[in-house]
Order: structure tokens, then sequence, then C-alpha cells
């Protein structure tokens, strides 16, 4: 175990503890700029695959399915980076949501209630980096998680682990 109270074994990071506001607070500091780069490097055919994650989320809204394509959204925006610490960084991280006991049953426990990712803040994102604006695109991003924040912390209770 490090100073920082996390165990490391074969170069991976290992739960002890992180919760679910542990990772939307890096999601916030990272995700972000990713949206902001990728609305200026994404190829034409890495934003039809954007609209197309965001229709077939629409097409799924309210389902537990929804959640694998959420995923595949975020990690897309930060493969349109071309940053391999920025993709590696989000891959973990959602990583860290599904391994991370606090988060998953955080987690299990809204989709059980019935809460799931919002299409119209994925759709703003979108549409922000096929615009090649990367401000709105920043914009956008931060107001989705920020509004993930929100949300969790209605059905967390205090809004902070």
């Amino acid at each position: 175990m490090t100073e920082s109270g996390y165990s490391s074994r074969a170069g991976l990071l290992k739960d002890e503890g992180i919760g679910p506001f542990d990772i939307l607070e890096l999601r916030l500091a990272v995700e972000p700029e990713a949206a902001a780069l990728a609305a200026e490097r994404m190829t034409d055919e890495q934003i039809a695959c954007l609209r197309e994650l965001v229709n077939n989320m629409a097409a799924l809204e309210q389902s537990p399915g929804l959640e694998p394509v959420d995923q595949q959204f975020h990690v897309l925006i930060a493969q349109g980076t071309e940053n391999a610490a920025i993709v590696g960084t989000v891959q973990w991280l959602w990583r860290l949501r599904g391994q991370s006991e606090l988060s998953s049953g955080f987690h299990r426990m809204i989709i059980g209630e019935g809460v799931y990712p919002v299409i119209d803040e994925h759709q703003a994102v979108a549409n922000a980096i096929a615009a090649r604006d990367p401000e709105a695109a920043r914009a956008a991003m931060r107001r989705h998680i920020e509004a993930s924040i929100q949300a969790a912390a209605k059905h967390f209770g205090a809004g902070a682990d």
C-alpha cells in the first residue's frame, strides 16, 4: 500500500474505497478538455460514430442497456483527442467505476431507481464536437458531468463520499 492509500499490482490501481464522487470529480477535470480537443481533432468518421452512439442512446433511453453505450460515447471522445494518456485515463475511470465496490454499488442503486444518462446532454456534446467548436464542446461536457454530480448527490444524500 502506498501513502495515498492505494495499492498497485502489475501497474494497475486497485480500489481501496474510491467512491462515485471521486470518479466524477476526476472526470470533470479530464473530460471537458478531452471534448475540446476532440472538437479540433476528431475525424469525420469518428463524428459519424459519435452521432450514431447518441441515436443508439436515444433508442435505449431508460433501460440498463444504455450504460455500455454511454461508456462507448465517452471513450470515443477520448480517442478523438489523439492523446494516448487521455484515452487511457478515460478508459481507466470507466473500469474503476465498475470495479470500485463503492462506485459500482452506488450505480446499481441509481440504475435500479431508474436514473440513466441524459440523452440531451450527450447530444449537446456531440453537436459541439461536430461543429468543431472546442469552447462549446468543453462547456457542454462540463455541464453534462456537473449535472451527473448533482443527480448523484440527490441520490447519495450528502453529496460527498
